[in-house]
């Protein structure tokens, strides 16, 4: 019985979220979507939610036939911080300098980033493939 229960509470305490702490890295737990490495491969989950003390993101991914066909990232907090943190992201991927402070936008062959800031102070990043 006992055992039993020191089992049922190791199971718990397994299973509990993990927290993840940003302050080093903000964009790090999500560089995955932020990177569209995600685009073209099997659809992994329709909705994502991260919310702590430094995050509140909600990441929705379109999909068809199973794979991801767009990525939308939406950030509700620390939005004028974060707008730059992302916009010196892709710069730095792609070895660009953009500077504007609602809009940015970024493109490879068959990708398109785009980097916007609402009025309301939120912050979209919408990724897809072009045709």
């Amino acid at each position: 019985m006992k055992l039993s229960i020191a089992a049922v509470l190791l199971l718990l305490i397994s299973c509990r979220p993990t927290e993840l702490s940003t302050s080093k890295q903000p964009l790090e737990i999500i560089e995955q979507e932020l990177s569209g490495d995600l685009l073209g491969k099997q659809f992994r989950y329709p909705t994502k939610k991260i919310e702590n003390e430094e995050n509140e993101i909600v990441i929705f991914m379109k999909h068809r036939k199973l794979s991801t066909t767009e990525i939308d990232i939406y950030f509700n907090k620390n939005s004028s911080e974060r707008f730059f943190q992302i916009q010196e992201f892709y710069n730095s991927r792609f070895q660009t300098n953009q500077k504007d402070s609602l809009y940015s936008s970024w493109q490879t062959d068959s990708t398109e980033f785009i980097l916007f800031k609402n009025s309301d102070s939120s912050i979209l990043v919408n990724i897809f493939k072009r045709n």
